[in-house]
């Protein structure tokens, strides 16, 4: 999420830093596989995809990088760019649960 484009949504500001350091790393994969594709052009199959082949080897990253995804595209949908967010149709990957040690 780079800084300049992060101003112009207000939210933005009200984020604690390690959240918005967070959300800027689970970033940088999401522009790796994706590019600048818009919200318009992002389909059920491609988050799917996102999760389960592109980032396989990481399930619970993918998890989270989803996530932020899912935070974002209410914006495309205010703006009038989308009708629906595709992200929350997508079932993520299994997480095991942190056990006590």
């Amino acid at each position: 999420m780079n800084g300049a484009r992060t101003g112009r949504v207000p939210q933005w500001t009200r984020l604690d830093e390690r959240t918005k350091s967070d959300y800027t790393e689970y970033s940088m994969k999401l522009l790796e596989v994706m590019g600048k594709a818009s919200a318009r052009v992002l389909r059920l199959a491609d988050i799917a995809r996102f999760l389960r082949v592109e980032r396989a080897a990481a399930p619970v990253r993918a998890n989270r990088e989803v996530a932020l995804l899912v935070n974002l595209m209410p914006v495309a949908v205010e703006r009038g760019d989308i009708d629906v967010n595709p992200c929350k149709q997508v079932k993520r990957n299994l997480e095991r649960p942190r056990t006590g040690a």
